[in-house]
This record gives structure tokens, C-alpha cells and sequence, in this order.
């Protein structure tokens, strides 16, 4: 209920009011704010002009509506001023929002800006260095770009890579303050495809950097000719000295490939290459030739195409020979003689035949030695552990030998030399 002798323009204050605060924080006020009490004053005085001796409680609109007369062009006109109202404050609430959304935190009359820190105080351009997209084999260099903003002498002590693919170059050692430096590194993209992400390490003396800092050089690298794996492997033993190996090749050429011509230099490791996708995808076979290698070989291959962008494909090639019966390590190493404690020792025992392994009485010259046999993999893999006693001692000229027999008809005894230093006397 409206109070007797207030004016009826009391009941648009919860519009009016918020409405003009936020005008006056924008820009646009001097336009708007006229506009809305125009506005108020008109609907204002509508409601005066119309209401006769009703009171500010009934406005002119309602008598009129109920009358039958006038209701056209009071209600019209109220609607429109209402909607104009509305579409003005929806308006400069946007324009508010958008000239605040950026504005920075002003400091307050009187306070005072932050202290700089003292000493020396690193601060890099960019932790991380994109190179994008790179093509494969290709060198890629990067330079990281810092500046000291301290107070003091900046030292750089150390700067570590944490792939062997990352070749450090210079860097600015010693900056006085203000002075800025750069770090320089070149990535040899020879042995990636993909997405890549390694990492920088840099040492300083800025005391808000105890650690390390670590740095990111990040790209793709793209291989117009993708090879996997990268080179073609075989591994032989004397029970089975003929094996093969599978290189997939894919083209990523927009045009359709062909391969040629394919050739090794190594007469011991034989080639053939397939198409398995026509114009895009190959699988090279490695294999080895008659008069099968008993010595580890290496070699290469050579694919000739029909394309200019790809016209020669190189694959390194290798044929391993592996022992039946594998013992790693190949020899027993005991620190220098005689023994101050007793000095227990552990080996492996790998079966790489087709039959299964039994290893069994465990021979030493020296009896006080102590050798157990535990079986991890059923005929695959042994631990084999040896307790040297204290004041053991391999005598001069007289290499120890350990023996154990395995079952296995082509290679019955395994034997592993015990070799040990003489202590120097002080």
C-alpha cells in the first residue's frame, strides 16, 4: 500500500535506482540516463494526468481498462516505454561487463608496489619450446631466451638434457642484472615418429630456484616414408641358424609408391619385399641365406621407388647369434683377494633352444664354496648364487672355474671362469 501524500513514482525505486548506479560506472551514462528519467518522469506523469480522484493507488491505465475507453493508447504506450526501459538496461549491463572483464586490479591510494626480491632471479621467455612439426631425420634447433631480473650476478652452472636426442649447444653462463641469455639445442629426430616431449634441466644460483628448473622442447615428427621397426633384426642359435624378421614400411605420400628394386650388402642376409596395401603399405622380409651365419652379421638395405620424393629407402639389417644356453654375466668377478667377508655372488642361466633346461651339480675346486640353484622359469631360466668364504682367494696363475651340467645335448657343461684382482698392498 502506497502511502497518502507520497508521489505514485515510489513504486519504480527497486528499478531506477540499480539501474542508474550501473550507468554510472559506464561510459555510455551521459547518453542512457537521460533517456531512463525521461522515461520515469513520462510514465509519471501518465498516471497524474489519468487518475483523478482515485488515488496513486489505482493509475489512469486501470480506470481505462476497466471503462472500455482509451485503453488503446495508454496501454500501448506504457508497454513500449516499459520495454524500451528494459532493452536500455540489458544493454548497458553488457557494456559494463565487457569493459570490466580485462580491467586490472588497481593499487589502492597510498599502498606500495611489491619489493624486488634480492640477488640473482631467472626468468625465462618460454618454459616450452614448440618446433611444431618437423620432418623425420631432420635437425631441429631451439633456443630458450631468459633474462636476469634480480639484483645480483646470474650464474647458470649446469644446463642437462634428458634424452640422448638432444645435442647441447652454447649458453650465457653469467648475466649481470637486467641482462638476458639464451640456451641453444639441436634434436636429432632420426630415431622418432610422432608426437615428442623432452626435457631441459637448468642449474642456477637464482635462491628461489633450488631445483633444477625444467624445461620442455615438445613437437610432431612427420615421416613422409614411416619404417617399423627401424631397422630389420634376426636372431639365430646353432639349433636354429635360419630366422627372419618383418619391416613394415607405409608411405604417407599423396601419391601412390612403388618399390623397385630391393638389395643387401651382405650376402649372408637375404631380402624380399611385399606389397600388402597397393601404393601405400610393403613389409620387407630379413631372413638368413644359405650357409647361415655362426658369427653376428650386419648389413644394409636398399629399396629403390618410383617417386621423386622418396627415391631411395635405407634400412640398416642384423643377424644375431645367440648362445644355446645363455649365462649372464659371462664370467664371475670378485673384488680383490683375500676376502675381508663373505662375498656372496648371483647369476642367470637362459635357455634359448627348443628344449627344455635342467641344470644340476654345481662344481667348484675350492669346497668351502657354496653354490644353490633355484629354477624361476621352468626350463627357461636359473639363479645361480655362490657363497665365497672370507679369506678366499684365487691362486696365482690358476684361474677359478665354475661348472654346472645341463642336460642339454649339444652343449652338456656350462662353464663360467671365476676371475679376481690382487689386493694391493698399502
Amino acid at each position: 500500500m502506497v502511502e497518502s501524500g507520497k508521489s505514485d513514482n515510489s513504486q519504480y525505486n527497486p528499478i531506477r535506482i540499480p539501474f542508474v548506479e550501473v550507468l554510472a560506472k559506464s561510459k555510455f551514462y551521459a547518453f542512457i540516463v537521460p533517456f531512463q528519467i525521461r522515461a520515469i518522469a513520462f510514465m509519471s506523469s501518465k498516471g497524474r494526468k489519468t487518475s483523478g480522484g482515485r488515488g496513486p493507488q489505482q493509475p489512469a491505465y486501470r480506470s481505462s481498462v476497466a471503462s472500455g475507453k482509451g485503453s488503446g493508447g495508454h496501454k500501448k504506450s506504457g508497454k513500449a516505454w516499459i520495454a524500451a526501459i528494459f532493452v536500455a538496461l540489458i544493454a548497458t549491463l553488457v557494456v559494463y561487463a565487457v569493459q570490466n572483464k580485462n580491467k586490472p586490479e588497481q593499487t589502492p591510494a597510498g599502498a606500495k608496489s611489491p619489493a624486488r626480491i634480492a640477488g640473482p632471479q631467472i626468468q625465462f621467455a618460454s618454459m616450452v619450446y614448440n618446433f611444431g612439426k618437423a620432418k623425420g631425420d631432420d635437425l631441429v634447433n631451439c633456443v630458450f631466451y631468459y633474462t636476469n631480473i634480480g639484483t645480483a650476478l646470474l650464474e647458470l652452472t649446469d644446463v642437462t638434457p634428458s634424452c640422448s636426442c638432444l645435442k647441447l649447444g652454447d649458453w650465457t653462463r653469467k648475466l649481470n642484472p637486467g641482462q638476458s641469455g639464451s640456451i641453444s639445442v639441436q634434436y636429432d629426430s632420426h630415431y622418432h615418429t610422432g608426437p615428442f616431449a623432452k626435457s631441459l634441466f637448468v642449474t642456477c644460483n637464482d635462491p628461489a630456484q633450488p631445483k633444477p628448473t625444467m624445461l620442455e622442447i615438445k613437437g610432431d615428427v612427420y615421416r613422409p616414408i614411416e619404417i617399423w621397426p627401424p631397422w630389420g633384426v634376426v636372431n639365430v642359435n646353432p639349433e636354429m641358424p635360419s630366422n627372419s624378421a618383418l619391416v613394415k614400411i607405409t608411405s604417407h605420400l599423396e601419391k601412390p609408391m612403388a618399390i623397385t628394386n630391393v638389395e643387401s650388402d651382405n650376402k649372408l642376409i637375404a631380402l624380399e619385399v611385399s606389397e600388402t596395401q597397393p601404393g601405400k603399405e610393403f613389409e620387407l622380409l630379413v631372413k638368413t641365406a644359405p650357409g647361415f651365419p655362426n658369427t653376428p652379421q650386419t648389413g644394409h638395405a636398399t629399396l629403390k621407388t618410383d617417386s621423386p620424393d622418396a627415391p631411395v629407402i635405407n634400412i640398416d639389417t642384423r643377424v644375431n647369434v645367440t648362445q644355446l644356453i645363455l649365462a649372464i654375466p659371462q664370467m664371475i668377478k670378485l673384488p680383490p683377494g683375500p676376502l675381508t667377508n663373505v662375498q656372496p655372488y648371483e647369476f642367470r642361466v637362459r635357455n634359448n633352444s627348443s628344449n627344455a633346461l635342467t641344470l644340476t651339480e654345481p662344481m667348484v675346486a675350492d669346497k668351502a664354496i657354496v653354490a644353490e640353484i633355484k629354477e624361476e622359469d621352468p626350463g627357461k631360466q636359473y639363479a645361480l648364487t655362490l657363497q665365497f668364504p672370507a679369506g678366499f682367494e684365487v691362486p696365482a696363475g690358476q684361474p677359478g672355474e665354475l661348472s654346472v651340467k645341463t642336460g642339454h645335448p649339444k652343449m652338456p657343461v656350462l662353464k663360467l671362469p671365476i676371475l679376481q684382482d690382487r689386493r694391493i698392498a698399502p
